[in-house]
């Protein structure tokens, strides 16, 4: 698969996952969402969806968008996540 279309691919992914973030909590209360284990769970695979995604961009497209596809997203940031998502 060419470089590009797995960028596209990838980024389409990011973008989805940020979509049904948005719609799971877009109608929720801060305390609502506390309180709702399944939401705050899905929440968090997306997120996870999201990282995943990023680590199949390419070097040149991370290189060419930095501010957009942050290392905070790769790596080993899957247990930085669920630790940041601990006040939950």
């Amino acid at each position: 698969m060419a470089a590009a279309n797995r960028d596209g691919e990838a980024l389409l992914d990011i973008v989805d996952a940020a979509q049904q973030i948005q719609a799971i909590v877009q109608s929720l209360t801060l305390e609502a969402f506390k309180s709702n284990r399944e939401k705050q769970a899905a929440v968090l695979y997306f997120c996870i969806t999201i990282g995943e995604a990023t680590k199949r961009i390419s070097q040149a497209k991370r290189t060419q968008h930095p501010e957009s596809l942050g290392e905070r997203w790769r790596g080993s940031e899957t247990s930085s996540l669920i630790n940041t998502t601990a006040w939950i």
